[in-house]
């Protein structure tokens, strides 16, 4: 039953507008990091774990696991030898 003269739809939409506002967060909390240790850089070795990850704002919208990483002592002689990377571990204390 509703009141004299209260309109179904109102009281419904009214309702959900109510339930919306009480579901949200008060505020909104940002992703920060404030510092960043660098681990090791440089050029690594790796194999394929053959799991792959989602990464939004990647070129191809995923990233593949690798493991069995291991940073070269010394850069290679050839800049680009297949199967040689470079990267950067880090570390967010």
């Amino acid at each position: 039953m509703t009141r004299a003269g209260a309109n179904p739809f109102h009281l419904i939409f009214g309702g959900l507008a109510v339930a919306l506002i009480l579901a949200t967060p008060t505020s909104a909390q940002q992703n920060r990091i404030d510092r960043l240790e660098i681990i090791e850089a440089g050029f690594y070795t790796a194999t394929e774990s053959g799991q792959r990850e989602a990464a939004l704002g990647t070129t191809l919208g995923y990233v593949d696991q690798q493991k069995d990483i291991k940073f070269l002592q010394t850069p290679p002689l050839v800049s680009a030898t297949v199967g040689t990377n470079f990267g950067v571990l880090i570390s967010c204390p």
